[in-house]
């Protein structure tokens, strides 16, 4: 069983040592795609998981339908997948203990009401046991590590990003 100390920890963003991406599939151009191919690509050495209801491999990883469906369990969950299903991944997440999400969807609070209401569903399962960073979270930067985001920087003092406009600053003193 998983201590609370690593379960509630920030770690599981920066440090996991597995991550399942889901919304990653064959089409090249597929965010998700994207960016389980930037994590090849940059040297992430922990475990990979392709989520998606078709396909068969990505980039020479087995996809799996749902990340239920994964036998090993999964520290992160990069989710790239319409806004109106994110709700239900999220819950399938928060039932296979997967402890940390990035939302990389948009389509919630910034399109009106009808996306208030799935955002406001994102925060409902988030406060039911799983961190969550997003929705329309385009990466981050993992100081000193190669997970999770496109970016690989300098360990520093301290940083911090704005998903809403994808920004991310670094504190230099």
């Amino acid at each position: 069983m998983i201590s609370a100390q690593k379960r509630d920890s920030p770690n599981v963003f920066f440090c996991p040592e597995s991550v399942a991406i889901i919304g990653a599939s064959e089409n090249p151009n597929a965010f998700g795609t994207r960016y389980l191919e930037a994590l090849m690509k940059f040297g992430y050495k922990g475990k990979l998981y392709a989520i998606n209801l078709s396909g068969s491999q990505v980039f020479g990883i087995k996809v799996y339908p749902s990340v239920m469906d994964v036998p090993e369990s999964i520290d992160l969950a990069v989710v790239s997948v319409p806004a109106r299903i994110v709700p239900t991944v999220l819950g399938d997440c928060l039932r296979k203990k997967i402890r940390g999400a990035v939302v990389l969807s948009s389509g919630f609070s910034e399109i009106g009401e009808g996306g208030r209401i799935l955002e406001e569903d994102l925060t409902r399962i988030s406060h039911q046991g799983i961190r969550m960073i997003g929705d329309w979270c385009g990466c981050l930067r993992a100081f000193g590590s190669y997970h999770p985001g496109i970016f690989k920087g300098d360990a520093g003092k301290a940083g911090y990003h704005d998903s809403r406009h994808w920004l991310l600053r670094e504190k230099s003193d």
